[in-house]
């Protein structure tokens, strides 16, 4: 019996300074008291969402300051735009075997498997996250992407366990749009996880969050999809109450997102939007 779950985890953008995470308070959401510094001294800062019942784990939208130097040597017109954002499929149930059972049938990925420990500074092997990631392109094109799995620990079972609120009523993500006319650009996601398509627009993840494409977004309804630099262009939210959403966030625009109504926060263009639908 396969007991392993694929979800999407968590959602990342580059940053340069600290302010594009902290006037997310000002469009109604709570902001994370936790801060991670990677290895390289990037700061990581957060807005989770509250845990699904049973779940172990938040899903949360990261924020990576990166400074402006660096900021803008990632946006400049030549450089690489892959790491500008990206995406954390999230696994439970061993992911070193998976990654065993997927090495040779995708050669071609460059598949490789890491571990790193929560306490990232204690050489000892410890409790932390397990990683695959992809050292040719994957199994979306131009998105940086990779598989994270969390072992169980005090840390895995503390912080990301308290219940969050946010005044705008957002508490969840519902699913991401990634530029693409159709659901060909996730049927290597597909074949990878043996998650078959859904439609001719999306694919739903074991969790039931989903990616779908930005044909969903006509000219008409968000023209600015269509001048975002990563392939990576929105992630949608449910709301509680699509109201209280619209007067807490003070969206750019409420549009018809393909039959449903969505409040479009606009977060430029070197980063996803925020789009908030009402949870049905």
């Amino acid at each position: 019996m396969n007991t392993s779950e694929i979800r999407i985890d968590h959602v990342f953008a580059v940053t340069p300074t600290i302010r594009t995470w902290a006037v997310m308070a000002e469009r109604g959401f709570t902001l994370a008291n936790e801060m991670f510094t990677q290895p390289d001294e990037r700061y990581c800062r957060f807005i989770e969402f509250p845990q699904r019942s049973g779940a172990k784990w938040n899903t949360y939208l990261e924020f990576v300051e990166t400074g402006e130097k660096r900021y803008n040597e990632l946006t400049a017109p030549m450089a690489d735009r892959t790491s500008l954002t990206g995406i954390s499929l999230g696994f439970s149930g061993g992911l070193e075997q998976f990654y065993k059972s997927k090495k040779e049938m995708f050669p071609e990925m460059g598949l490789e498997f890491s571990h790193r420990n929560y306490n990232w500074k204690d050489k000892r092997r410890l409790p932390g996250w397990n990683f695959i990631n992809f050292t040719q392109e994957g199994l979306l094109s131009g998105i940086y992407h990779w598989f994270t799995e969390y072992e169980t620990s005090e840390r895995s079972s503390g912080s990301r366990r308290n219940p969050v609120v946010h005044s705008n009523t957002a508490f969840d993500i519902a699913g991401l749009i990634v530029k693409g006319s159709d659901a060909s650009v996730f049927q290597k996601l597909s074949d990878f996880t043996a998650i078959p398509l859904k439609d001719r627009n999306s694919i739903t993840m074991d969790d039931g969050r989903y990616f779908t494409v930005s044909a969903i977004c006509s000219e008409q309804s968000i023209p600015e999809i269509a001048e975002k630099v990563p392939e990576l262009v929105a992630v949608i939210l449910k709301v509680g109450c699509m109201n209280t959403f619209i007067e807490k966030s003070r969206p750019d625009s409420v549009v018809n997102l393909n039959g449903t109504r969505a409040a479009v926060i606009s977060m430029g263009k070197y980063c996803w939007d925020i789009i908030g639908i009402e949870d049905q």
